[in-house]
């Protein structure tokens, strides 16, 4: 599993998800500004991506799908030295120095001052068409829903613009522009 497709749309979904368009006054904190809703969007994405790999486990149980785990279980795997408080998702993220200091991608408000995320960067424009919608195909070709997945998809290809998502499917029209197994006719 490549951590990233959970973890930046997740962050970056679960915080601007609701956001009401007013410019911010600094960039916020992009790890270390996971909050309680933030880490409830990254579980419920981790729930759906392991369903698939339950799913996949099911039909072929020879495959080795051991390094498909929970986003925490990676994080403390590749950061546990790290990580001061271990006792939360949030907190797990909230208190990594790697991530010390990291902030949203943003860019300067053309309107006037203060600052607006940047949606056009690779934690939406990588992260969502080149491994989450990979992992969201494979779910619909195993028959396994992903509820969670999609809305962060749907809340992604609406700040991009593009359509790979249509009728809950992937059928959109930008759907050849991606890794998904539904890009080659499977």
């Amino acid at each position: 599993l490549d951590a990233s497709q959970i973890v930046h749309p997740s962050i970056m979904y679960g915080k601007l998800k609701d956001w009401d368009g007013k410019p911010f006054k600094e960039a916020p904190l992009f790890y270390q500004g996971v909050d309680e809703e933030i880490a409830r969007v990254m579980t419920a994405m981790d729930g759906d991506c392991l369903r698939v790999r339950d799913r996949i486990k099911e039909l072929f149980p020879f495959l080795d799908l051991s390094a498909v785990m929970p986003t925490w279980d990676w994080l403390l795997d590749a950061y546990g030295d790290q990580v001061a408080d271990k006792s939360s998702i949030k907190t797990s993220f909230n208190t990594n120095a790697a991530y010390k200091g990291l902030t949203f991608p943003m860019k300067p408000n053309p309107k006037g001052e203060g600052l607006l995320p940047e949606f056009d960067y690779r934690y939406l424009t990588a992260n969502i068409p080149y491994a989450l919608l990979v992992t969201k195909g494979i779910g619909e070709l195993c028959e396994v829903s992903t509820p969670e997945l999609d809305k962060a998809i749907v809340w992604g290809q609406t700040q991009l613009g593009l359509e790979w998502i249509k009728d809950g499917k992937l059928q959109g029209k930008d759907i050849q522009a991606t890794r998904c197994p539904q890009k080659f006719g499977i």
